[in-house]
């Protein structure tokens, strides 16, 4: 197909997506309607985006440097690398203290935490140097 036989008002590429939305913008009797509910979704989105970044920090936080195998989302966020392990030896009956203990690379010892009443894992908790 030649320069000449396109139309001018022909799009090359036709990308669903864009058309839709470009579609939902267009002028017409339900622009301003069909550009709330686009805004509104965006900032849907934004806020559930915000909110899961809240929630995987935190659980880093709590779990990072965890010796054993977690379970749920702290389970998956640890298989992907987010929670960092420690290397504390931890027995049936999860008495761990007072073990030297290796997180990411920096020295530490092992320490109880418990996460509510009924669950306690073993943690190695790095030391921080004085400043």
């Amino acid at each position: 197909m030649s320069h000449e036989e396109i139309p001018h008002n022909a799009s090359r590429v036709d990308w669903p997506l864009t058309s839709a939305v470009c579609g939902l913008l267009s002028k017409g009797p339900n622009m301003k309607r069909n550009r709330t509910l686009l805004v509104g979704c965006m900032i849907c989105l934004l806020f559930l985006g915000i909110a899961g970044r809240a929630y995987v920090l935190q659980t880093v936080h709590t779990y990072s440097g965890a010796c054993e195998k977690l379970h749920g989302v702290p389970g998956l966020l640890q298989r992907a690398g987010f929670v960092p392990e420690g290397d504390c030896k931890v027995d049936k009956d999860h008495d761990c203290k007072s073990q030297a203990c290796e997180v990411w690379g920096k020295k530490g010892q092992c320490e109880e935490q418990r996460l509510d009443p009924k669950t306690v894992i073993c943690v190695c908790v790095p030391e921080r140097p004085s400043r």
